[in-house]
């Protein structure tokens, strides 16, 4: 696992809290790109 990452850039993303960094991508993802997901019948932008 950290073998084929010395950086462990996505280890650092689990490690930091997987149900956190789900709540914080929402929140920097602007509304626009979560509401097509919600409305799929709105354009993304």
């Amino acid at each position: 696992m950290s073998d084929d990452n010395p950086e462990n850039e996505p280890v650092e993303l689990i490690k930091r809290g997987p149900g956190r960094a789900k709540k914080r991508k929402a929140d920097d993802v602007m509304p626009c790109e979560v509401e097509p997901k919600r409305n799929r019948g709105r354009p993304p932008k």
